[in-house]
């Protein structure tokens, strides 16, 4: 069974790891007297001399936000270790996850990474853990934030609408990923360019450093979007504003996870039709 594993430990050991190391820090903290605060900025070697980026002065949650945010509040209370609040998967299947995303990245150590969608934070943890790099996540649930603000070390999270992300500079981040979070954002349009997701998704390829990879991972066909909306925005929208300088292909979840989340993403798992997009920028 560990034999196809492809995180560097088992379950227990990486799991056990990150709990140690966790408390640790919580002793330390407590010894020197100090509370565990919320970063602001985050500093990043960006490309056009950008060094730093800081969370928004303004949320931009509007009204008709507000039900999803409560909802991904009370979603909070799943958030444990390496356990996000996606309860269908266990804590080693969410490591599992999240270690295909960031080799996929070829993620280097003190590399700046975005997640959009971050929830407990706890992929951003494992970032810190196993690559010694950052990352800046974004979510619209302040509980799942307060868990990840207090279970990470060098990260910054913010509290954020997804869907406004003008205060991120051009080409700040090595790599940019959503997993299970930005198809929630899909609806089938007549013109592809009013569409939020294929919008946002030019914003996440924008700030991202030449030669980064944006992923885009577990998106729930079937239940949103088909891979062809995927398509469609690639050849109608981004590749018009980024010409000759953008890859993109898609990938089955149950051929790129690791078989030991077939349970998920097998032929007989809830998500058998899920897939992730993965783009390069090149230039």
């Amino acid at each position: 069974f560990f034999s196809v594993v492809l995180f560097p430990a088992s379950d227990a050991l990486v799991i056990a790891h990150a709990r140690m190391h966790q408390m640790l820090l919580i002793l330390f903290l407590f010894a020197l007297g100090t509370t565990v605060t919320a970063l602001d900025c985050l500093h990043v070697n960006g490309e056009n001399n950008v060094n730093e980026v800081c969370c928004p002065a303004h949320t931009h949650i509007r009204a008709p936000d507000m039900d999803m945010s409560e909802k991904y509040d009370a979603e909070s209370q799943a958030c444990h270790g390496y356990q996000d609040s996606w309860t269908l998967l266990s804590e080693a299947d969410h490591v599992r996850i999240t270690h295909t995303i960031f080799e996929e990245m070829k993620v280097k150590p003190d590399d700046q990474v975005f997640e959009w969608g971050t929830g407990c934070g706890t992929k951003l943890r494992y970032l810190e853990d196993y690559y010694n790099a950052s990352g800046m996540g974004i979510d619209m649930s302040p509980n799942s934030l307060r868990y990840a603000i207090n279970n990470t070390e060098r990260s910054v999270f913010c509290l954020a609408n997804g869907k406004v992300l003008g205060w991120i500079p051009d080409r700040a981040f090595d790599q940019v990923f959503s997993f299970a979070a930005l198809y929630l954002l899909g609806t089938i349009v007549k013109d592809i360019s009013e569409s939020k997701l294929c919008v946002v998704l030019a914003e996440l390829v924008r700030i991202t450093k030449t030669d980064g990879k944006i992923i885009v991972a577990g998106n729930l066909a079937g239940v949103h979007l088909p891979e062809a909306y995927f398509q469609r925005c690639y050849k109608r929208f981004l590749w018009k504003k980024y010409p000759h300088a953008l890859s993109m292909h898609v990938k089955r979840d149950f051929q790129w996870f690791p078989p030991s989340l077939k349970h998920v993403f097998g032929k007989n798992g809830p998500y058998f039709k899920s897939y992730s997009v993965i783009m390069k920028r090149m230039a």
